[in-house]
């Protein structure tokens, strides 16, 4: 998923994390993903000998239909920060990840319970130096 326009579910987990309440659970905490840029991209392609032809960015968006649902994916996903965490403690980190990120959308019932994310598509070409 690249960096967008609007803050990412990651985003809101990693600040969540670093709240007072949270922040003894990641000491030497590594973020587990990066969100690339176009430009980032084509420079990581670039030693490979790789072009980057073409990157299309979509949003998309999953409506969950229920806060248990959204929780429920929240635990299979929220894994890499979960595991920092003491087990009796996940369920409270989701609800607070989940209430924050609430906050981006309009506000209304219809959005509470949507995760709108970034999909990319990328092609790359090897590039063949002239011989």
């Amino acid at each position: 998923m690249p960096q967008g326009a609007r803050q990412s579910l990651e985003d809101v987990i990693e600040e969540t994390r670093q709240a007072p309440r949270w922040r003894e659970c990641f000491v030497d905490y590594r973020a587990p993903y990066v969100h690339l840029t176009e430009a980032a991209y084509g420079a990581l392609a670039r030693p490979a000998g790789l072009h980057v032809e073409r990157f299309d960015v979509q949003q998309e968006a999953w409506d969950f239909g229920s806060r248990e649902a959204f929780a429920a994916f929240a635990q299979a996903t929220f894994v890499e920060w979960t595991r920092l965490i003491p087990s009796d403690r996940h369920a409270a980190f989701i609800g607070e990840v989940l209430d924050r990120y609430r906050q981006l959308g309009d506000g209304s019932a219809a959005q509470a319970n949507v995760f709108t994310f970034y999909q990319v598509q990328a092609v790359l070409r090897r590039v063949h130096p002239e011989g």
